[in-house]
């Protein structure tokens, strides 16, 4: 009765941040052409039978192309279909990949882990991945062909007697200097060499397969990631994950901020310039919200000192201002917690502004 009890409160929690999450996505107008999801934060926990835990992560993760929190992917077995997990483009928290007996996980389109949030100091964890019952079951394909950097955290991949081709990949591409590289695993007589076009990397067999180093071979010029080895293959400095083209306009992904198809180092610089006049021009004040640049914060959200959108404003400070456009400000008679002070109409509600505030 205790784990029921444990578990509904799971789902109502995940159904408030859900909605949550989803209004401030929505506000953002965040990715409008992708569909974002929340993730999970249950890190290894069952929830209920193993059917309806999997029929969770199929609701959670199915068609999902950006995951705003933890991809965590557990408890599958050998007869569930993981197809849903194939449009998964980008995890913000950690990806944690554990106790699954499935044969194959197909992460075939994730190319970024930001590691907002880690699991043992590991943006990516891979481990017991067996079923323990019946050592013939277990994973064996993890075909992460697109996956080119993680921002943020290590890796640590083992216990996984089945799990083949990982141990070969140049995980000093896709990991910064300065976070561990945890890799305890060996290739079985069963498991697929790389083909020869892979020169010794990749996620499984088949040239599609081969790993795609985007930081070793660059040039000495490259300030970060590129596409190829010469100078003129460099991408520019706030692109993740890879480019297409050498500006902040071909970015695979970005490293900091998004404006419109453009990679920003912050919000505030948005100015551009104008080659056919020979000068720079001032672009439109914007403002961070989450990982995006805005004309204008959402709805009961307010400007704090950094320029960045926020729910409310920090202690100590009240938001002023009117007609919805509110910033934090430091105030001679701070606001009470949840009131107004005195009846001045430039003191808005101070670090108190509910969810259902932005349902009434």
């Amino acid at each position: 009765m205790k784990a029921f009890s444990l578990d509904l409160e799971h789902r109502r929690l995940d159904i408030f941040l859900i909605i949550f999450l989803l209004f401030i996505s929505l506000s953002c107008n965040a990715e409008v052409d992708k569909k974002v999801c929340l993730g999970t934060n249950y890190k290894m926990i069952k929830l209920g039978t193993t059917e309806e835990h999997y029929n969770q992560l199929k609701e959670i993760y199915g068609g999902c192309e950006v995951v705003l929190g933890n991809l965590e992917i557990t408890h599958l077995q050998p007869h569930h279909d993981t197809s849903f997990l194939k449009e998964i483009q980008e995890v913000r928290g950690y990806v944690l990949i554990v106790a699954n007996s499935v044969k194959t996980i197909p992460l075939v389109n994730l190319r970024i882990i930001r590691g907002n949030n880690l699991y043992k100091n590991s943006a990516l964890y891979i481990f017991s991945n067996i079923d323990e019952n019946n050592i013939e079951q277990g994973l064996e394909e993890l075909p992460m062909r697109q996956l080119k950097e993680i921002l943020e955290g290590g890796v640590t991949i083992a216990k996984n007697p089945k799990l083949c081709n990982l141990e070969t990949i140049k995980w000093n591409d896709i990991v910064h200097a300065g976070n561990d590289i945890n890799i305890n695993q060996s290739s079985l007589s069963h498991c697929p060499a790389c083909v020869e076009a892979c020169t010794g990397s990749c996620w499984g067999p088949g040239s599609e397969n081969c790993q795609i180093l985007t930081k070793l071979i660059c040039a000495q010029e490259c300030p970060g990631r590129c596409r190829g080895q010469m100078p003129s293959d460099c991408c520019h400095s706030q692109c993740a994950a890879g480019c297409t083209g050498p500006t902040e306009t071909d970015c695979l992904a970005c490293l900091k901020f998004r404006d419109g198809d453009t990679c920003l180092e912050s919000c505030s610089s948005t100015n551009s310039y104008n080659i056919r006049k020979n000068l720079v021009e001032a672009g439109t004040k914007k403002y961070g919200c989450g990982f995006l640049c805005v004309n204008k914060c959402p709805y009961k959200y307010v400007v704090s000192d950094s320029g960045s959108c926020v729910p409310s404003c920090d202690l100590g400070t009240s938001e002023i201002g009117g007609n919805n456009v509110y910033n934090c400000k430091n105030y001679e008679e701070p606001c009470e917690q949840g009131l107004q002070a005195k009846k001045d109409k430039s003191c808005k509600l101070c670090n108190q502004i509910k969810v259902t505030d932005f349902y009434e």
